[in-house]
């Protein structure tokens, strides 16, 4: 692995990272960053994360437009795909359904998956769901289940909306948790980022929409839960399926802190290019909005200090980060390939190249400044020429 390490000690201002890349090779080894979704966790507790862009056909290639797919690809590095074997129960693939992003149509009437993760129960859960129902208005007699985990009605948690039968608490959402109904805001039919918490101290029930904190009822203790998932019902035999489109789902064993959920959402939000509601730490989703991750501080004990993403870019060690304060980063998907555009001429005399992808970072709260901090650059695989002479 090539590595370029570069440590800043330097003010940092909101600027647009396009720099000539004509740099030296380090091999360097033994860093570690977050490298989960959004540079968020990683899969000793993302144990699932599956997207609408990452489904498989019944003969394993890729699951184009309208086409069926058999398995919900897990990408957390855990192996948890999610498979629905009978073709009359698969969802149907609907492309460039957001912001050029594919998503999972569930019918509402047969469609569902089911996998069990055959691990311990559950005492915390946090899931993210990018979702929308299909309706407008949620039927008499069918309360939408996106999904269930846990086995018995006792023993599971869940994500709905409540049916017309609900009186004033219609199209409400509704988890069951552990037998208790728990509810919450209305849920519209828009394209929504939800967050569900289960944690294990009071109220031990949250939900933020596409950003904000919403109002729900508390639950009155800690979950004990089994690791099975329904997706797209309520239980076997299929009772209340789900009508709608599911983008992406990750789910956390354990809970994540406030600043890894505000760099989570703020990702997902820049994917799908949808609008936070509150906490938006990122500026520039038009553009360079792929692969956003970021750092970031609430607290002295919440905190997110090293993060890397899907992308080549990891940034850590900022010896200046305060309350309130972020630095998120994204890119324009402009590929790691190299060529001599904007290159200096001194450069490409010695067959100097630049790297395609440029990246533009967002820094904000704190006194704007983050002292020195370590940016890594993987450069596997590029080549970029010689030193200029």
């Amino acid at each position: 692995m090539s590595l370029l390490l570069i440590n800043f000690a330097q003010k940092l201002q909101i600027m647009r990272i396009s720099g000539i890349l004509s740099l030296c090779m380090l091999a360097f080894t033994g860093l570690h960053a977050q490298t989960g979704p959004g540079g968020v966790g990683s899969s000793a507790t993302n144990i699932l994360w599956i997207q609408g862009d990452s489904c498989l056909r019944g003969n394993g290639l890729v699951a184009g437009n309208t086409q069926l797919a058999a398995t919900l690809v897990d990408q957390s590095g855990n192996g948890n795909d999610i498979y629905q074997s009978s073709s009359s129960r698969r969802g149907r693939i609907s492309s460039n359904y957001q912001n050029g992003h594919a998503a999972i149509d569930f019918d509402g009437t047969n469609d569902f998956y089911y996998n069990d993760f055959g691990v311990a129960n559950f005492t915390e859960l946090e899931t993210f769901t990018v979702m929308n129902f299909d309706l407008a208005t949620q039927p008499s007699g069918n309360t939408d289940y996106l999904y269930r985990i846990g086995a018995a009605n006792t023993q599971s948690v869940g994500f709905t909306r409540a049916n017309t039968n609900s009186g004033a608490l219609a199209n409400h959402y509704l988890s069951y948790t552990e037998g208790n109904a728990r509810w919450g805001p209305t849920l519209t039919n828009s394209v929504s980022i939800h967050t569900q918490s289960f944690t294990g101290t009071t109220p031990f029930h949250f939900l933020r929409t596409n950003g904000q904190d919403q109002t729900v009822d508390a639950h009155n203790s800690a979950i004990n839960i089994g690791s099975e998932i329904n997706l797209g019902r309520y239980a076997n035999p299929l009772r209340h399926p789900f009508d709608g489109k599911l983008l992406e789902m990750i789910i956390f064993s354990s809970n994540l802190n406030v600043t890894q959920r505000v760099i989570l959402e703020n990702h997902l939000a820049s994917k799908y290019a949808l609008t936070m509601a509150a906490n938006d730490k990122f500026a520039h989703d038009v553009g360079h909005g792929n692969d956003v991750t970021g750092i970031g501080q609430e607290s002295a004990t919440d905190n997110h200090t090293d993060s890397r993403g899907a992308s080549i870019v990891q940034i850590s060690a900022a010896n200046d980060l305060e309350d309130g304060e972020y630095l998120l980063w994204g890119h324009d998907g402009g590929g790691t390939g190299t060529d001599t555009t904007e290159v200096p001429a001194a450069y490409v005399a010695a067959t100097g190249q630049k790297m395609n992808q440029e990246w533009r970072v967002d820094l904000s709260g704190g006194d704007n400044t983050l002292g020195t901090m370590t940016i890594v650059f993987d450069l596997t695989g590029a080549m970029f020429g010689l030193d200029a002479a």
